[in-house]
């Protein structure tokens, strides 16, 4: 193997590795997000079942201290009554001991002894209503209760809000994150291809450096006669222009720092001109997968994407192509018309869009076709599920 196909297939090995690295890490932070949302559902069920047992405790010494009923059923209220006191208590310790939020443990700590008052309170007015004195029992529970039940019920709600602003904290960090991993992974992946186009221009210059070389030497030593060499053959018709890649470069910075979708349309119209595109379209996959839309695109009008209509999932197109197979697609065009690409955007959850570009000259093997690529990746993490009409009418007029 030459010195030149060991440096390209070095440069291909160390992308495939970064890349693999990357898709690694984004499924990690994928499962860390499903964890959160996991946990986070778990603390406000038990923080409603806190509160159920509170309420359940209320209408338990309400009932044993309504006038009128016999002892046996009294006795039942007030054995519901300490079950429930019980209840809350361990909750709230459970509570505390399991949360990863100092803020919310503080409301846990202050919640505690409030339940540990209305606890009291309640062994309080069962010996009261026992013997016979409803009415201070019903005191007991009623006034002197109500500060303490107004109070526990406010920690509990304000541990609540500590708890979801934790969860959403973390959240963010790591979609934070995951927008930083992957704009590394394209920035170097821009850095590989930079280099692999500067050894081959250089490979260029030496061959042709050599040849020169060998004529100048035929003609100070001339030998017998050389056979008739054939014309060289004539440029590839098919050959693509060389990307602006110093713009790829710039538009993946511009990408991830993107803040919102009306930032897209212009970043749409740079990745048209950088791809040398005459069109671009961004299709989204609705209908649970079936059916494809386009929902923002540069270079059409608003009645050619209306014509455009929907595409099948599995229709016999580029683009359904790209969506079902998660891979790559070209429409290799004529000599002097228009070709297609077809890249998925895929995430987590599966290939849910394509970026379609129709460009003059497409073919396999094509630089334009591995910036497309990159773009794609970058757009995966930025671009929401649904884009209004009035995105798709900006992205036309620029």
């Amino acid at each position: 193997m030459s010195e030149r196909a060991r440096s390209s297939t070095g440069l291909i090995v160390t992308f495939v590795l970064i890349a693999l690295i990357g898709i690694g890490g984004n499924y990690a932070l994928d499962k860390f997000r499903r964890d959160g949302r996991t946990a986070a559902a778990a603390v406000n069920n038990d923080l409603r079942a806190a509160e159920q047992s509170l309420a359940d405790l209320g209408a338990a010494e309400a009932s044993y201290i309504a006038a009128g009923q016999n002892a046996e059923a009294a006795n039942t209220w007030m054995n519901a009554a300490t079950s429930l006191a019980v209840q809350l208590d361990t909750a709230i310790a459970n509570l505390n001991a399991a949360s990863t939020s100092a803020d919310a443990r503080a409301h846990y700590e202050a919640a505690a002894p409030l339940a540990q008052t209305l606890n009291a309170n309640d062994r309080k007015a069962h010996g009261m209503a026992a013997s016979g004195q409803t009415l201070v029992a019903a005191d007991v529970v009623l006034i002197e209760g109500a500060g303490t039940v107004k109070q526990l019920k406010a920690e509990l709600a304000a541990a609540r809000d500590a708890e979801m602003a934790g969860f959403e904290k973390k959240a963010a960090q790591l979609g934070w994150i995951g927008l930083g991993e992957n704009a590394a992974i394209m920035f170097i992946g821009l850095l590989l291809l930079i280099a692999a186009a500067k050894r081959s221009v250089a490979a260029s210059v030496e061959t042709s450096g050599v040849s020169t070389n060998s004529q100048d030497v035929a003609q100070a030593n001339p030998g017998p006669a050389a056979p008739a060499v054939s014309a060289p053959p004539a440029a590839d018709p098919w050959s693509a222009p060389v990307p602006d890649l110093a713009g790829a470069a710039d538009l993946c910075v511009d990408l991830g720092s993107v803040q919102d979708g009306s930032q897209l349309a212009a970043l749409m119209s740079r990745a048209a001109t950088v791809l040398e595109a005459k069109g671009l379209v961004l299709w989204v996959s609705e209908s649970g997968g079936g059916v494809l839309r386009p929902t923002i695109a540069h270079g059409y009008s608003e009645k050619v994407l209306q014509r455009m209509g929907t595409l099948a999932a599995d229709g016999d197109n580029v683009t359904s192509l790209a969506f079902r197979t998660r891979q790559p697609q070209v429409v290799r065009g004529s000599i002097d018309g228009q070709g297609a690409i077809a890249v998925p955007l895929v995430s987590g959850s599966g290939c849910v869009r394509v970026l379609a570009a129709e460009v003059q000259g497409a073919k396999p093997g094509d630089a334009r076709f591995a910036i497309a690529r990159i773009i794609a990746a970058q757009l995966s993490t930025l671009v929401a599920p649904s884009l209004s009409a009035e995105a798709v009418k900006t992205a036309d007029r620029m």
